[in-house]
């Protein structure tokens, strides 16, 4: 008699029950693994990740192209260092960039001087010891909220060698421009505002998903008033904005979301100051100058007249461009792509809110960034404007994981328990540092002559920081001046010079009294181990001043002065 043929319908009925119970048994696998890995106490596992960070940044430090401890930064270290200077003598600078991270670090100007090699180490030290751990604790608590301890551990690991392990993404031709521009500041290793803020925000991402779970008045107040200390370090932040309130708007939390956009008005309303007392106007509005309070009270209450076309400059051509560039210096684009589409896929699985808020924050940042006519793959500089950004991504991919079909379920939210210690001692620090910054806009006063000047390279550097002599023997001018300060080892001193006297070698900045232009004509260099100079001009009243020279590259870049110092003047007689 044959052998009868199984049935069709139960022999998937049993391959379905069989791909069940492997689902099941490795789901029960995972969680008894991830019990096993809580029992370990976070601080334990935290110190260690930050002791490896430190390692880490500390082998970027020795590989990426520096000088002592300047690094790439473009020219913004110069005018981050040179307000941080202006704050800590009890004056307003010149106001083009913001003033929240110089407001942090004026102690340490005040202290090292105005010579930005000098105070650099510290500033370094500052966002190693205190920003870095900040946000390797933010990491650790969104990634707890969404995958518990066991996978909080994983997440936080990832986060400490993510910055080195894509070194290996980019292609050869691209590595100097990823380790020498890009890794430097989106570590620390500089005094721009790109690491400050991608920390800053992540604690407001943080507190907006507490927030979002909890519906607390203290989780509303910090998160405001990190979204406002953010917009102060630099006001680009503000492209985090429509992330938080989608996020809050999507958990319902609609007096949550109100205490959030009142909290951020004193950091608005310092902002409009700085601008009004650094500037003479508020770049944001279409408000000439005198109209920067009205202007200010326009932003805080209505927001009338704002000019977004001076901001949102979107060319398609230019993102399509910048996207390419995955293509053409990586060794995938579409990993870049999928990851990111996969990744918010599972995040979505496991928390909607936490999802809006990772993909709005990282679509805005890269759709207004990176089709900016500014922001370029090619040259590196696509990267260092999107650090903000970063975590977004990198929640993002760490999300993968739920696309599992026994992982990505929803899962209960953790309890935040009833205390509310942590949300009043972050409100409690940032109130201080808001409060302080917008007291100390509002009183300086501005410097009735200038003490900083916008040199070739649209750098801010002191001026008359080391004395200068100059003196004629015929048609010789023999230079001699005191050390400008610590330069290392590839620091020059410039020679520039301009025709006339002193009162018009530096020409004053129309609206901001405190800083002024100087284009003198460079006319020579020496090593930073020389102090004297000789030049031989042409008959006529001639100004001199010294700039002290430092790029991370060497001395190929002559233009990048940290200092300038007195004027020193020469009058060269015609023969007869």
């Amino acid at each position: 008699m044959a052998a009868s043929s199984p049935d069709p319908a139960t022999a998937a009925g049993s391959g379905s029950s069989s791909l069940s119970r492997a689902s099941y048994h490795a789901g029960r696998a995972l969680g008894q693994a991830s019990a096993l890995v809580e029992r370990v106490p976070p601080w334990s596992v935290l110190f260690g990740l930050m002791l490896l960070d430190w390692g880490i940044v500390a082998e970027v430090g020795r590989i990426s192209s520096h000088n002592g401890p300047v690094y790439y930064h473009g020219g913004d270290s110069n005018w981050y260092y040179t307000s941080s200077w202006e704050l800590a003598n009890g004056r307003i600078p010149y106001g083009r960039i913001s003033y929240g991270f110089p407001l942090v670090t004026a102690p340490i100007a005040k202290i090292a001087g105005p010579n930005l090699v000098a105070g650099l180490p510290a500033v370094i030290a500052f966002n190693q010891l205190v920003l870095a751990p900040i946000a390797l604790l933010c990491i650790y608590g969104i990634a707890r909220t969404l995958g518990g301890r066991g996978y909080a551990y994983l997440v936080s690991a990832l986060w400490t060698v993510f910055p080195v392990l894509v070194i290996h993404y980019f292609l050869a031709d691209y590595h100097s421009r990823y380790v020498d521009m890009t890794l430097p500041a989106a570590i620390g290793l500089s005094d721009r505002g790109d690491f400050p803020s991608l920390v800053m925000l992540l604690v407001a991402a943080y507190f907006t998903l507490r927030l979002a779970a909890t519906g607390r008045d203290l989780d509303a107040l910090a998160a405001g008033l990190a979204i406002g200390f953010a917009l102060v370090i630099k006001p680009s932040n503000a492209l985090f904005v429509p992330a938080a309130a989608l996020a809050l708007l999507v958990a319902r939390r609609f007096r949550g979301l109100a205490i959030v956009a009142a909290a951020t008005i004193p950091s608005l309303v310092g902002l409009a100051l700085w601008k009004d007392r650094g500037l003479g106007y508020l770049p944001a509005f279409s408000f000439g100058q005198g109209g920067a309070l009205l202007a200010a009270v326009g932003v805080v209450v209505v927001g009338f007249q704002l000019d977004l076309h001076r901001y949102l400059q979107l060319n398609w051509g230019v993102l399509r461009e910048n996207l390419d560039g995955f293509r053409e210096y990586t060794w995938s684009q579409r990993i870049v792509y999928w990851t990111a589409v996969g990744g918010l896929i599972g995040l979505a699985r496991r928390s909607t809110v936490t999802a809006v808020l990772a993909g709005t924050w990282l679509a805005t940042f890269l759709l207004v960034k990176g089709s900016s006519p500014v922001v370029n793959f090619k040259i590196g500089a696509f990267f260092s404007h999107l650090v903000p950004a970063f975590p977004a991504y990198f929640l993002i991919l760490a999300s993968l994981p739920f696309l599992l079909p026994f992982y990505g379920r929803r899962r209960q939210p953790i309890s935040f328990g009833s205390g509310g210690r942590l949300p009043a001692a972050v409100v409690g620090v940032l109130a201080v540092i808001t409060l302080a910054g917008l007291i100390l806009v509002a009183a300086l006063p501005r410097g009735a002559t200038a003490n900083s000047a916008m040199v070739p390279g649209y750098f801010l550097v002191p001026i008359g920081t080391f004395p200068l002599e100059a003196n004629a023997v015929g048609r010789t001018v023999r230079l001699s001046w005191a050390s400008a300060g610590p330069g290392g080892r590839k620091a020059r001193y410039t020679i520039m010079r301009v025709a006339g006297d002193a009162r018009h070698d530096c020409i004053p900045i129309q609206g901001a009294p405190s800083a002024c232009t100087y284009q003198g004509d460079v006319v020579g260099f020496v090593p930073g181990n020389r102090l004297s100079a000789v030049d031989r001009p042409p008959p006529g009243l001639w100004t001199y001043r010294i700039a002290e020279s430092v790029t991370p590259f060497g001395p190929i870049q002559d233009t990048d002065f940290i200092v300038l110092s007195t004027p020193a003047e020469v009058h060269i007689a015609a023969r007869r």
